[in-house]
C-alpha cells in the first residue's frame, strides 16, 4: 500500500505521520493549516462529518450543509462551523452557505447526481476556486472528469487499496514465509 499512500497521500491520504496532527482524536494533514480557508461541505454522513470535524480543528472556517437536521448529531460538540439545513442544489440554499466566498467546495451526499450537479454548479456559477466531487460509480467518475471536475471515487480508491493488500501479501509469502503483512 506504500505506493498507494505516495500516490495519493500529498492531498487525500497522508502516507506519514510526521505529515499528521493529531488533535481530538482526529488526524489533520499539516499542509492544511497553513491557511485559513471557507469551506463549504455538502453532506453530513460519515465523511462529510469527519471532513467537517478535521477541517474545523484546523482552523478553517466551515459549513456544513445537509437536507436532514438529524445529519449533524454526527458532529462532535466541539465543532465551531455552520450548519444548515436545505438542497446542495438550490442557488438559495449555497449563497446563504456563503459559496460566494467559498475557497473550497465538497459534495460528498450518497448521491452521484446531486454530487455531480452542486459540483458544478459550485465550480460553473459561483466559480469557486477548488471543488471537489465524489462520485460512487467508476464509469462516471472518468466522464466528469473529463469535463473538468475533480473527483474522488471511493469505489476505485478502495479497490485500489484492496489489490495493493492483496499483492503486498502475496510478495511477503513468496519472499518471507505466510507472515501476514502489516
Amino acid at each position: 500500500m506504500q505506493q498507494f499512500s505516495q500516490q495519493w497521500g500529498k492531498h487525500y491520504f497522508p502516507a506519514h505521520s510526521a505529515n499528521i496532527i493529531k488533535k481530538g482524536g482526529i488526524q489533520v494533514p499539516k499542509n492544511l493549516k497553513e491557511e485559513t480557508m471557507k469551506i463549504i461541505i455538502l453532506g453530513c454522513g460519515r465523511v462529510g462529518a469527519t471532513l467537517a470535524q478535521m477541517m474545523d480543528q484546523a482552523g478553517h472556517k466551515v459549513t456544513v450543509i445537509d437536507y436532514s437536521n438529524d445529519s449533524f448529531h454526527r458532529l462532535d460538540q466541539h465543532f465551531t462551523g455552520k450548519t444548515l439545513i436545505g438542497d446542495g442544489i438550490d442557488e438559495d440554499v449555497l449563497k446563504r452557505a456563503e459559496i460566494e466566498q467559498a475557497d473550497v467546495f465538497v459534495a460528498v451526499t450518497n448521491g452521484d447526481n446531486r454530487n455531480i450537479m452542486s459540483s458544478q454548479i459550485a465550480k460553473h456559477i459561483f466559480q469557486v476556486r477548488k471543488v471537489l466531487c465524489r462520485i460512487y460509480d467508476p464509469t462516471r467518475t472518468e466522464i466528469y472528469q473529463r469535463l473538468g471536475l475533480d473527483v474522488i471515487c471511493p469505489t476505485l480508491v478502495g479497490a485500489q487499496m484492496f489489490k495493493e493488500a492483496i499483492e503486498e501479501g502475496l510478495v511477503q509469502r513468496v519472499s518471507g514465509g505466510l507472515t501476514p503483512p502489516r
